[in-house]
């Protein structure tokens, strides 16, 4: 081999070498964490982490439509041993697990504790994605929802929360979670129906803004990726320091599961016959 070749071989082993590096088990949260807020958002879903204790019901869940802001005021505060305190400071609640079993609901609490609440970011993809490992046991987030099939994902959400411990699956995307700075006071959100819609009902969205938006925002839908619908969300007005812009899509009625996009915001949801269906029988028609 020519001294030429050696040199290129060298050259590739490091370039490989360094990329490995770039996304191993030892690549760790490296964002400055300090006086910063940040969003923390499932992969398979699309929801961000929301932090709050009901006093009936004080699980964690994920709301990136039900409760924006909420979700906007997660903090990470460094243990300086590698781990994270995930908490809000909205309600003043930390993340927290009740037990180190598999499948383990995870809760939030008021009290800093021991190493069941600390929580390790590993860098699995360099676009900035983690997985998220809680020191006491080694398990990760993993986002469960919207849980079983008897359950509506509006139930499920409030009656046993939708965030769980559980051993990691590579590629799986309910243990992927992307970490990005927020703005809480620029936060931008889209409501929808959590149950979905049948295909002959009145279909909206709202997009809720923190500051009133330059122009009214380009709204497109997908189905499987293709776009179906595109348009622009109309201007409704404001209330309670916010601003309201409406989508309506009713003509679309194909069955299926959609995406909807307003600028960097998007949110799934589903056209199905009976969408409807579970509540009627729960309370009435």
């Amino acid at each position: 081999m020519s001294y030429f070749n050696r040199i290129l071989v060298v050259l590739v082993l490091l370039s490989f070498l360094l990329s490995s590096k770039a996304i191993s088990s030892d690549s760790y949260f490296e964002l400055d964490t300090k006086d910063t807020y940040f969003r923390i958002e499932n992969q398979m879903f699309g929801e961000s982490i929301a932090i709050c204790n009901y006093k009936k019901f004080p699980y964690l869940y994920q709301a990136s439509y039900t409760s924006p802001y909420l979700a906007s005021k997660t903090q990470l505060i460094d243990n300086g041993d590698g781990y994270f305190y995930i908490y809000n400071s909205f309600d003043d609640n930390y993340l927290d697990i009740p037990s180190n079993a598999s499948g383990a609901r995870v809760i939030s609490t008021s009290a800093k504790g021991g190493d069941s609440m600390l929580w390790k970011f590993e860098l699995i993809d360099p676009k900035g994605f983690y997985k998220i490992v809680n020191k006491a046991n080694g398990l990760c987030l993993r986002s469960i929802y919207p849980g079983p099939p008897d359950w509506s994902p509006a139930l499920k959400r409030f009656r046993e929360g939708n965030i769980a411990i559980d051993e990691f699956v590579p590629n799986d995307k309910h243990f992927i979670w992307a970490v990005e700075p927020t703005r809480p006071d620029i936060i931008k959100c889209i409501g929808l129906s959590q149950i979905g819609w049948t295909p002959e009902s009145v279909k909206t969205a709202v997009l809720t803004t923190k500051t009133e938006l330059p122009d009214e925002p380009d709204f497109d839908i997908t189905l499987n990726g293709q776009s179906v619908l595109s348009g622009t969300a109309v201007y409704y007005g404001t209330y309670s320091f916010a601003y309201y812009y409406i989508v309506n899509f009713s003509e679309i009625k194909t069955p299926g599961v959609y995406d909807l996009r307003i600028g960097d915001e998007h949110q799934t949801f589903e056209i199905k016959d009976d969408a409807f269906t579970h509540f009627r029988h729960r309370y009435g028609n």
